[in-house]
């Protein structure tokens, strides 16, 4: 299966996305309120020195006659522009819910076409190729346009799951495949499909034609009126493979595709780790669509209230999008009033507190890199665009667990992310067999060539494509039994190991090449206690191989989970086998084997640090870190393969301030305390300049 990044055309000076890391608020639509709304929003560009607000405006057709609604929610927004004219604020429109995330249909519904799952089943959204859908998205869209917004934005329920089997969407099949099915025949044929075959790639390009094709239809109403206003696009969670074709369809001619990237991890902080994942999706969406899209974080606070995310949380969120590489992101309700109650304001201090954060942060990392280990992100798709029972599960761009997420960012270690599989100097970090399986021959090679860590699963997968030759072991598929992992010199305590997990496999490293080195061993020993211990099989092996590659190759399965739901793999499972201070040293000495030298920096604290870096062309640093943990950090400890002679923190009015620090066995302990969620950006330069780039 082909896809492609969209191409875009630099933007026109007057509409340029670039420069400062942008914020733009929602606010809710409350008819009746505009008076409030616009003191809101004057508020908001006041505090925070941010201009374009956006007002929230739930699209999807209600009623009969739907433009009933419409014309309501244009009326408040002509009434909302009306106060705010000779303000700073750039007013704009979030068209909220286009084909509905929480539609209703009944007897007080138009009779449009709604969509029809793989399964038959009718849905309560309308089907976007109705002629009924579109005749009402070109009034609305056309008479919004007259009112001159700043900034139009499309919603992420722009998408297909398992849709669309109506009559339109088959007699569109029938013409595209040369087939004679019915709505009912096509939703089967297509639920039994597989992947790759004719009845699935038909149906796949009938998907993307649907949703581009609206995005499209949205582009023609505004330029009908004004093609110069801006659109973007918000990225599905569920389908985030079309957002480049959607963002460049709904674009203005001349306009860099703009996209809110899916990256809000669970509404409420139930796991201090998520942070880790949805931080790890800035990474990810950056080194795909960074070079063809602007990309704006997804802040959302979803319902907008402090039970469901911390201001904190919000704060370290911008941060770690701003280091990713992210243009700016869109927050909700900052200020605001919701159904006449003023939504916490604690979102709207801690942005008016970092009002010169964001600023002296952009140019702080402007012509920087991100440094670190690198996880590859395999962008070819063999399935993901429906679940039909032939096709199964969608899936991602990264495997469900990997080493940055759930290791480099636990344990505070820079990691970053690239499509680049032939990049000579880079430490790749490879996790389960699906990365390993959307590798090309060429680029595994190319991989392998570099300098590697390999969990268990990606090892066994580079085995079965024939490439064991250049991991110095063999990796093969064998019920052993062992209980802890015991490094070959003594130097980490011995670790817990449990083979044969559910849903992972742990591979029997055999048959060490003489000129590999076995790091651990993987041990069984009858008790707790017990003297007796017996040597199973290699735990972890170092080798260099006939590519000049550097590889590690490790028997521990990244992907921990053992129950159906994350809870009991966070909760148990992890802490258990992963989150140990022996563990987190195991994850530094095989990161350490496979680059050759010391890290360049890395969290010394035993605790949940996020830590991403960037380095200058002179060889300084720009550190970004994250308290994960609910206790405060005391003093903050971080190791540095060259020990630097200043290190500065950036204040939230866009400071840099010298930070005292003393030196102890290798490591610097920085004298500052960092709340739960409090986010540190330093800045360090070493006494020596000649650092390698890792």
């Amino acid at each position: 299966m082909k896809w492609t990044l969209v191409l875009a055309l630099p933007l026109a000076a007057l509409y340029s996305m670039g420069g400062d890391f942008e914020l733009y608020d929602i606010f809710p639509y409350s008819p009746g309120q505009e008076a409030q709304v616009a003191a809101d929003m004057k508020a908001y560009v006041a505090r925070t020195g941010e201009r374009l607000a956006l007002y929230s405006l739930s699209f999807h057709p209600e009623g009969r006659p739907a433009r009933v609604k419409a014309d309501r929610m244009l009326e408040s927004y002509r009434r909302l522009s009306a106060e705010l004219k000779g303000s700073d604020v750039r007013l704009g429109v979030l068209i909220q819910s286009v084909l509905g995330h929480w539609p209703r249909h009944d007897e007080h519904s138009e009779d449009w076409d709604c969509t029809v799952t793989v399964r038959g089943k009718t849905t309560p959204r309308f089907c976007p190729d109705g002629a009924g859908f579109r005749d009402y998205v070109t009034y609305f869209v056309t008479e919004l346009a007259k009112e001159r917004p700043a900034f139009i934005l499309g919603d992420d329920d722009i998408h297909f799951k398992d849709e669309c089997c109506c009559r339109l969407h088959a007699a569109k099949f029938n013409a595209l495949a040369g087939t004679d099915y019915g709505p009912e025949e096509l939703a089967k044929a297509v639920d039994e499909s597989r992947t790759g075959d004719p009845v699935w790639s038909a149906f796949f390009r009938l998907q993307r034609a649907s949703m581009t094709g609206l995005c499209a239809h949205i582009r023609a109403a505004i330029d009908a009126v004004d093609p110069t206003i801006p659109a973007g696009m918000c990225m599905s969670g569920s389908e985030y493979r079309f957002i480049g074709d959607l963002a460049a369809a709904i674009a203005a001619k001349g306009q860099r595709p703009w996209v809110r990237i899916a990256n809000t991890g669970d509404y409420r902080e139930y796991r201090d780790l998520d942070f880790s994942d949805f931080s790890s999706r800035s990474l990810m969406f950056a080194a795909i669509y960074g070079g063809t899209c602007d990309l704006y974080d997804e802040s959302d606070v979803f319902p907008h209230t402090l039970w469901y995310r911390s201001s904190s949380c919000l704060h370290a969120k911008l941060a770690t999008a701003q280091m990713a590489g992210l243009q700016g992101g869109l927050v909700w309700y900052a200020g605001a009033h919701r159904d006449g109650y003023p939504v916490a304001d604690e979102y709207m201090r801690v942005l008016e507190r970092n009002r010169g954060f964001r600023h002296a942060f952009g140019a702080a990392i402007e012509g920087t890199e991100l440094e670190g280990f690198a996880v590859f992100v395999p962008t070819n798709f063999p399935n993901w665009h429906f679940t039909g029972k032939g096709t199964g599960a969608r899936e991602g761009f990264l495997a469900r667990a990997h080493w940055g997420r759930d290791f480099g960012g636990v344990f505070g270690v820079p990691y970053r992310m690239t499509t680049d599989a032939f990049e000579k100097d880079a430490v790749y970090a490879l996790a389960g067999h699906r990365t390993v399986e959307r590798l090309s021959d060429e680029q595994l090679r190319a991989i392998l060539s570099a300098r590697v860590l390999l969990d268990g699963d990606a090892a066994l997968a580079v085995g079965d494509r024939g490439f064991a030759d250049l991991l110095g072991v063999r990796p093969v598929r064998r019920k052993f039994s062992c209980t802890r992992e015991s490094m070959v010199d003594g130097s980490i305590a011995t670790m817990s190991f449990l083979p044969n997990a559910p849903r992972n496999e742990t591979p029997f490293l055999d048959e060490p090449a003489p000129a590999a080195e076995v790091l651990s061993w993987l041990e069984y020993v009858p008790f707790s206690g017990s003297k007796e211990v017996r040597r199973v099989a290699p735990g972890a092996v170092r080798f260099v191989n006939a590519l000049g590659g550097r590889v590690v190759s490790t028997a521990f399965p990244v992907d921990l989970f053992v129950e159906p739901h994350e809870s009991a793999y966070w909760s148990h499972t992890l802490h258990f086998r992963w989150l140990t201070e022996a563990r987190r040293r195991w994850f530094g000495r095989m990161l350490s084997e496979a680059y050759g030298t010391d890290l360049p920096v890395v969290s010394a604290d035993s605790r949940d640090i996020y830590l991403l870096s960037r380095r200058a062309k002179d060889c300084s640093r720009v550190i970004l870190l994250v308290n994960q943990n609910r206790d405060a950090l005391e003093g903050v400890r971080l190791r540095f393969a060259q020990t630097p002679v200043l290190i500065e923190r950036l204040t939230g009015e866009g400071a840099w301030e010298p930070v005292r620090f003393s030196l102890h066995g290798g490591e610097v302990t920085l004298d500052l305390t960092l709340a739960c969620y409090e986010t540190l950006v330093l800045r360090a330069r070493a006494s020596s300049e000649a650092t390698r780039r890792p």
